[in-house]
């Protein structure tokens, strides 16, 4: 019987950022080889955020909605013709909270009670595969695969004192505030919502999302604080977003904490029924309004957000000192843009060439990833697809992660500056 769908992989390394994007679902992932054991990956980044050094495992942790998971997966070790099947283990009967993981083979067995527990997916090892990035290209099993996961990926953002402590209390307190004195929402929302879930800010007055509210001022950017997120809701599991910025994950309380999370970098944190999680996080590059939420999309939709407001960010030549890893610049690869669009502004004077553009654009966006990982150049290099082979020239085959950049020329962490 056929297995729908599925991926033709060649028997070398892929890289694979697995998003869990259901509105209420929790998933766990496991990969189950030809023989329904366990295969052993590297996860090496979180929520986009590279971790300091990889971690060999059988099995991903739990992942809430909008959390992102990066794996490295070595086929090398499996002959051509074999299958293998990542299988979601972890069931789930409602959308307070996962009911708990099962055992990779009754997983892969089903679940009357969960649909959407067993594979998920089939990877077939061929002998050649279509290349993703260069058109009629075919790339064969037999061809080198020359690339390495470093041992070190960044630097170790260290905990340090903080200015100040928050605690935000999410659950359901009260009836909700969300409607004015004329009764509107901000946002907009029907004469029939009602909003049942509230957050707490340090012990202060409970409150329902209203976007012209202020939940959380931080008043100072480049102060270091240290948040800690309550989960106050009982018998409900919450994966709280917060948008663009990290935070480095400290604890979970009394609670165990995994690896993949611990003194990690990351933007949605799971708060576990009736759990908490503390976490370091500095603002700073930009000020103004940013959202903090429950990704359970039905959560969500029912007011569970707060506004933080922050002072305007710092300037880049005063920017004070900070746990932050410093940020190298990607010179060689940008030195060879500057070389490209002079000559084509020579070309083409007083005109500013798209192609001139992008490759800016693409130098501004290589600049913002090269703290996480030193980065070097080559040609014929492309960032993987979801699942491609990571290929091309000598620096580019030692490489683990990629940004893709104009015509050929992309900027690869390379593990060396």
């Amino acid at each position: 019987m056929a297995h729908p769908p599925f991926m033709e992989v060649l028997p070398r390394k892929y890289r694979f950022r697995i998003l869990s994007a259901g509105m209420s679902r929790f998933i766990q992932l496991q990969i189950a080889d030809p023989n329904g054991n366990a295969v052993q990956f590297l996860q090496i980044a979180n929520d986009g955020n590279l971790f300091v050094n990889p971690i060999s495992l059988t099995s991903l942790d739990q992942q809430g909605t909008a959390e992102r998971y990066d794996i490295v997966v070595d086929f090398s070790s499996f002959k051509i013709g074999d299958r293998l099947t990542p299988v979601n283990t972890q069931q789930q009967t409602s959308g307070r909270k996962p009911d708990g993981q099962l055992s990779l083979k009754n997983a892969l067995a089903g679940s009357s009670n969960d649909p959407a527990v067993g594979g998920i997916l089939q990877f077939r090892i061929v002998g050649q595969v279509q290349s993703v990035d260069v058109p009629g290209v075919i790339l064969h099993a037999t061809d080198s695969d020359r690339s390495v996961v470093p041992n070190v990926l960044t630097e170790q953002i260290p905990i340090v004192t903080p200015v100040r402590e928050r605690v935000v209390q999410w659950g359901r307190s009260g009836s909700g505030d969300s409607r004015g004195s004329n009764g509107q929402c901000i946002p907009d929302c029907p004469d029939s919502a009602s909003f049942p879930w509230s957050l707490i800010v340090n012990g202060a007055q409970v409150h329902s999302m209203n976007a012209n509210r202020v939940s959380l001022v931080y008043p100072k950017a480049g102060d270091v604080e240290h948040w800690t997120y309550i989960n106050e809701g009982g018998g409900w599991d919450h994966p709280i977003h917060l948008h663009f910025e990290e935070g480095i994950t400290m604890n979970r309380g009394s609670d165990t904490i995994p690896a993949t999370e611990l003194i990690q970098r990351k933007d949605v944190w799971r708060l576990r029924p009736s759990g908490q999680v503390q976490f370091q996080i500095q603002f700073g590059e930009y000020g103004g309004s940013y959202v903090n939420h429950c990704h359970n999309t039905v959560h969500e939709d029912f007011a569970l957000l707060m506004r933080i407001q922050c002072s305007a960010g710092w300037p880049d030549r005063r920017r004070p000192r900070s746990p932050r890893p410093r940020i190298r610049r990607p010179t060689a690869w940008s030195s060879r843009r500057r070389k490209c669009c002079r000559k084509q502004q020579q070309a083409q004077p007083g005109r500013r060439s798209l192609q001139s553009r992008q490759g800016a654009a693409a130098v501004g966006a290589a600049g913002a990833i090269s703290r996480r990982l030193p980065m070097r150049c080559a040609e014929g290099y492309r960032e993987t697809s979801f699942g491609a082979p990571f290929h091309g020239g000598t620096d580019a085959t030692k490489a683990v992660d990629g940004h893709r950049g104009v015509r050929g020329r992309d900027c690869v962490g390379a593990g060396s500056a």
